[in-house]
């Protein structure tokens, strides 16, 4: 009965994995012989290290969990008045998707800096990163991980309708995490945070952001095999496996 979602879920995981890195696009830019200014590394640094791993992994174990009991009629019936299911079903992921996850982010650093290298100057990525590293640039990091929306992405990935990098389906999920993180993190601010805000909005790096966005954009996502071993995709499958059938004999 869940043989394809056994076998399809290890590839959701990994794809959700890649969300908080904002790789959508497809191209990457070209290779540059010479490495890219420390600054450019830092606007990597400190835009993904500011992101909680361990929240953002939990996120996403309990959005397929949810993704499976909206999307599979036979699992949604398996999990129905079982809420501790869906703690169960997280110990089995998190390891691995904790791995994936810090192994996803990884692997584009080098080219995203480059990338970066090509849009920005280096003052401007120094402001850029003086900001994320910031404690307001943490805050507002934050309230992302926090607000994380992933809903849109793992439908179409376990509906198998677009695969596993659905554009679409990512940019929903972003503006739903946009949205909710600014509705919460506004109303925060100190006078101190607003006066912050505002002389950040003045700068060139401010003005730049878009750019950066592009940069993480257009990098190709890392695909199964470089951020998984297949002992692991394995495990995962027979852990899986194993969840499924415990679920069918609590019926």
């Amino acid at each position: 009965m869940f043989g394809k979602t056994i076998r399809d879920l290890a590839l959701a995981m990994a794809c959700c994995a890649l969300l908080p890195a904002a790789a959508l696009a497809q191209a990457a830019p070209s290779a540059q012989s010479a490495k890219p200014a420390k600054a450019y590394y830092d606007v990597y640094d400190a835009m993904i290290g500011g992101m909680d791993l361990a929240a953002l992994t939990d996120t996403a174990a309990d959005s397929i969990f949810d993704g499976l009991v909206r999307n599979e009629p036979s699992f949604s019936t398996l999990a129905k008045g079982k809420p501790q299911l869906r703690d169960r079903f997280r110990t089995i992921a998190r390891p691995y998707l904790r791995v994936w996850l810090e192994r996803s982010t990884t692997v584009q650093r080098d080219q995203i800096a480059q990338s970066l290298a090509a849009k920005l100057t280096l003052a401007e990525a120094r402001e850029i990163a003086d900001f994320y590293s910031s404690p307001l640039g943490q805050k507002l990091l934050s309230a992302i991980t926090r607000n994380l929306s992933l809903d849109a992405t793992v439908d179409t990935a376990i509906a198998g309708k677009s695969g596993f990098g659905d554009s679409k389906a990512r940019a929903t999920d972003e503006n739903r995490t946009m949205d909710k993180a600014m509705k919460q993190l506004l109303p925060s601010l100190t006078p101190a945070e607003q006066a912050q805000i505002l002389k950040y909005g003045q700068t060139k790096g401010f003005a730049k952001l878009p750019l950066v966005s592009k940069a993480f954009k257009e990098i190709p996502e890392p695909t199964i095999d470089e951020i998984s071993t297949a002992e692991e995709r394995e495990g995962f499958k027979k852990e899986l496996a194993g969840f499924f059938a415990e679920m069918m004999q609590e019926r």
